[in-house]
């Protein structure tokens, strides 16, 4: 489902489950995009990994997936610009005032 036009960005909030046996977003748990990867948590290649999941979730390219807090904590937050598609499972996240500018969309 591609989200309304005026989306200009999101911020995920995610939680990295680094050296797992396979990479994979598991869906949503306590309010956090859980996400999988087989990479270590060293010298950023698990947050590369998630940055690669994440652009190919969201339809856009790594380019446009910002690493914006949490660089070498489990607890990461993301900013997507731009996203071309909306996965189903985080509608429930999103605001329902109808009002969806940048900071309004949270996850």
């Amino acid at each position: 489902m591609p989200p309304p036009p005026q989306v200009e960005e999101l911020l995920v909030h995610v939680r990295v489950l680094a050296r797992g046996s396979r990479s994979a977003i598991k869906g949503v748990r306590d309010g956090r995009l859980q996400v999988k990867t087989t990479s270590p948590p060293v010298a950023g290649a698990a947050n590369e990994d998630v940055i690669r999941q994440l652009a190919a979730e969201f339809g856009v390219p790594p380019s446009r997936v910002v690493l914006h807090r949490g660089a070498t904590q489990r607890m990461k937050t993301f900013r997507i610009l731009k996203p071309q598609r909306m996965p189903a499972y985080l509608g429930d996240l999103l605001p329902r005032n109808g009002h969806r500018t940048s900071a309004a969309n949270r996850l």
